[in-house]
């Protein structure tokens, strides 16, 4: 009778300790590496629907989310020299409902991650006006760098003519 209960015991122990701690599962979504293709200093081309009709074209940086294992910052969203919080799922980026510029402008949007490049669609909301946004952000190699500074000087040149 003994063994039996040395035996009941020892295999309700292994059952307790099979099982592990619940943690946050948000954070389980996306493993650190899948954030990666994410991050860095990009340059941004974006075009709006209403007063900023024109291209516009400026540099942004995508950092990890300290407090939040699936998020990533985007700083200098919408070139308005401030901090976008977005979800990473698989090659999914989605930037959800929130206030920046001291809670005067509602951003939110989606896109995605291919070839190198994220493309997102994105709409900004004033309070008087609301604005949607395409965006491509790309990561300019050193050849895409010498034309766009030969482009400049070949403006420059045109404008003095």
């Amino acid at each position: 009778m003994k063994d039996h209960r040395n035996i009941l015991i020892s295999l309700l122990l292994i059952f307790v300790l099979s099982f592990t701690s619940c943690t946050d599962e948000i954070n389980d979504l996306v493993p650190d590496d899948a954030l990666e293709k994410f991050l860095g200093t990009w340059t941004c081309q974006e075009t709006g629907d209403g007063i900023n009709s024109d291209l516009n074209v400026y540099n942004l940086t995508i950092t990890r989310n300290p407090s939040n294992t699936a998020e990533v910052l985007i700083n200098n969203f919408n070139q308005l020299q401030e901090t976008a919080t977005a979800l990473v799922v698989s090659n999914n980026i989605f930037v959800e409902s929130q206030k920046i510029l001291n809670g005067t402008i509602t951003i939110e949007g989606e896109g995605f991650y291919s070839s190198g490049e994220i493309l997102l669609n994105y709409s900004v909301d004033t309070g008087a006006d609301l604005e949607n946004f395409t965006a491509r952000y790309y990561k300019p190699s050193a050849k895409d760098e010498l034309l766009e500074e030969e482009e400049q000087e070949q403006n420059q040149q045109d404008l003095i003519l």
